[in-house]
């Protein structure tokens, strides 16, 4: 509870010479605990209902990636190892209209004969697929 200290001059009509008495109240202020705690609890539900979307996002960015990691494998007849497609970067970019983005880098690793490992490196802007990199033992290839 907050103190607050209100002095007021109260004039008399039947005091000596006239004279004003002063007097100082001490009042305790109340704050409303509902409104605090309203407050706490309304932002409390914001931020988790941020953390739910960023993680459902990032769940289906990442379902796409290996996808497109599969696909891009498929193609250039590779063979994609241990559904390997781990987020390496996260940052934010504009896409062609302009508009912020959650940028997400994921990298993968595939073989091209089984017994050898190489890197490969997919970026998704938003909902879109950017680029497919592959680092190929025969040259790098960008899809």
């Amino acid at each position: 509870m907050r103190e607050r200290w209100f002095e007021r001059i109260i004039p008399q009509k039947s005091g000596l010479n006239g004279s004003n008495h002063r007097i100082i109240l001490k009042l305790k202020e109340r704050t409303k605990p509902w409104a605090i705690t309203m407050s706490t609890t309304l932002t409390a539900i914001i931020v988790v209902l941020l953390i739910t979307w960023l993680w459902t996002d990032s769940l289906r960015a990442r379902e796409r990636a290996i996808k497109a990691s599969a696909k891009a494998c498929k193609q250039l007849e590779v063979q994609l190892l241990d559904q390997t497609v781990a987020l390496s970067r996260l940052g934010l970019g504009r896409n062609p209209g302009g508009r912020l983005r959650i940028r997400r880098q994921y990298t993968f690793e595939f073989s091209t004969n089984g017994g050898d490992r190489h890197t490969g490196h997919i970026t998704v802007l938003g909902d879109v697929l950017e680029t497919i990199h592959l680092e190929h033992p025969d040259g790098n290839t960008i899809i």
